[in-house]
């Protein structure tokens, strides 16, 4: 009873940045839990890993964090079988369930384990591409025949709708950053030489065109100065974006490809403006110096913008 009360006073209130959407973590998914087992364990996980964050005594939080693996292990082997049978009955549960999944996997990668006091703001993990591996599930089930007119039938239309994304000017440093990253990782990514990679061939670079116009269109929208026409969701239009790029850009991450880890650093950017959330916490900073560690030294420079504008400092090179 404790999780879940925690859940409902504290950890729905900090999925979004919209009031009707909290509303729905809060009210709705619960009572949907309720009839749906393996959600309530879902439920009680990302509840268990938010407390564990809050924790500043160090075997409270492992406690916590060990309970919160628990109940995430139950409904992770029930969800990736009901993902093969699908139904208007049982696809806000899945739905719901995936939307936890990717607060729980960043909220996951900190150093929960340390007795540091700053442990919780610090990510802690190797492979860049994993955490966009394990989180890219929820796109991937709205993608399936009629499972999003069954979710935006159901009490949780209102996390389907994160604001209307309009194009908007890049500020001309912005623009000029962009127009950079264009030239290299596009028009003339020969322009590096790179030791111990292979050349960039033409279906990569078009991975990286694909990628970079999706990124720049939610960077100019984001970080607009205006305010935008409607209640906008911050946390569902910054994710957006890896949620969204192609398989291919994943793997090349995976293979620390360097035009992958560029993007990867810029992305920090974006979610960099989530840091208030607990379960975002350090990413920005943590993503730019994964890059910046994993980069040959030709390519390290196209890294200090983005470092710049989260704030992370960087060591020498």
């Amino acid at each position: 009873m404790e999780l879940l009360h925690h859940y409902t006073v504290a950890t729905s209130l900090t999925f979004s940045t919209r009031s009707d959407v909290l509303e729905v973590y809060r009210i709705d998914a619960p009572e949907i839990a309720f009839s749906d087992p393996p959600l309530m364990h879902g439920l009680l996980a990302v509840s268990g890993l938010h407390r564990a964050h809050c924790c500043a005594n160090i075997e409270k939080r492992r406690q916590y964090t060990t309970i919160a693996t628990a109940h995430q292990s139950i409904a992770l082997s029930v969800f990736r079988e009901r993902l093969s049978n699908l139904t208007r009955e049982n696809c806000p549960g899945a739905f719901l369930f995936s939307a936890w999944l990717t607060l729980y996997v960043l909220g996951s990668m900190h150093q929960l384990q340390s007795a540091d006091p700053n442990a919780a703001s610090v990510i802690d993990f190797e492979d860049p591409a994993e955490w966009i591996r394990l989180m890219r599930g929820c796109p991937s089930i709205l993608r399936q025949s009629a499972v999003w007119e069954w979710v935006s039938e159901s009490p949780l239309r209102p996390i389907l709708e994160p604001g209307r994304v309009t194009d908007e000017p890049l500020s001309p440093e912005l623009e000029r950053r962009f127009a950079t990253l264009r030239r290299v990782l596009v028009d003339d990514p020969l322009s590096i030489s790179t030791s111990g990679q292979p050349p960039m061939d033409d279906e990569e670079r078009g991975i990286y065109a694909e990628a970079l116009a999706v990124m720049r269109k939610y960077t100019a929208f984001i970080l607009r100065p205006s305010t935008p026409e409607g209640p906008l969701d911050l946390v569902g239009t910054t994710m957006i974006w890896p949620n969204v790029v192609p398989d291919r850009w994943v793997e090349y991450l995976g293979q620390h490809r360097p035009g992958a880890l560029v993007l990867l650093a810029q992305f920090a950017v974006l979610v960099n403006n989530l840091r208030g959330f607990w379960w975002a916490k350090g990413w920005g900073p943590g993503l730019v110096v994964i890059a910046w560690k994993l980069l040959p030294p030709e390519w390290k420079y196209l890294v200090e913008d983005p470092a710049e504008r989260v704030a992370c400092p960087l060591p020498p090179v």
